[in-house]
C-alpha cells in the first residue's frame, strides 16, 4: 500500500530542513509523550541512527524498530519502521519556494508481513479516500510540531 502527502509551508527551506532533521528534539517530544526508546546508533551520523521503541498503541505494548537508512541530504530522506507484522518506509522530500516558502512531500509505503496485517490492509485500501485524509491529517500533525518545536 502506497499513500503520499504534499504540504505547502510558510518557512524558507533551511529552517525547515533543521527542525525535521533535529532528532535529538524528537527524542525529548517522544520521551514527554511517554514512548520509551533506546537510541543505536550516533545523531552525528544520521546513516547509522536507530532506536528500538516501546509504547502502547490500541491497548497493545508494541516494539517496533525505527532507522533512518538514507539521508542523502537534508531535504532527501528517509525512514524505516519495522513492527512483528509491518514494515512502513517513508521518503521525504524538500524543496524550495521562495525565500520564505518551500514544500514537503511525504511518501509512505506500508508492506504486510503476516497474513492478518495483508488482510487488515487491504479493508484500509477498500476505504481510500479516508485513509488518504487521515494520512495528510497526520503529516500535518507532524509538521506543525516540528516546527513548533522550541
Amino acid at each position: 500500500m502506497h499513500i503520499t502527502a504534499q504540504h505547502s509551508l510558510n518557512h524558507s527551506l533551511e529552517f525547515v530542513s533543521q527542525r525535521l532533521t533535529d532528532f535529538q528534539r524528537f527524542e525529548t517530544l517522544a520521551e514527554a509523550k511517554g514512548i520509551l526508546q533506546d537510541r543505536r546508533g550516533d545523531l552525528q551520523k544520521p546513516l547509522t541512527c536507530n532506536w528500538a521503541l516501546e509504547f502502547w498503541f490500541r491497548g497493545k505494548q508494541r516494539y517496533p524498530e525505527l532507522s533512518v537508512p538514507r539521508f542523502d541530504t537534508p531535504q532527501d530522506w528517509s525512514f524505516e519502521l519495522q513492527e512483528a507484522a509491518l514494515f512502513i518506509r517513508c521518503d521525504m522530500a524538500l524543496e524550495a519556494g521562495d525565500d520564505t516558502h518551500s514544500f514537503l512531500r511525504i511518501s509512505c509505503t506500508l508492506r504486510p508481513l503476516n497474513l492478518g496485517m495483508f488482510m487488515r490492509l487491504q479493508a484500509i485500501q477498500l476505504a481510500a479516500h479516508k485513509t488518504q485524509k487521515r494520512f495528510q491529517a497526520g503529516c500535518e500533525h507532524y509538521i506543525n510540531l516540528a516546527l513548533a518545536l522550541p
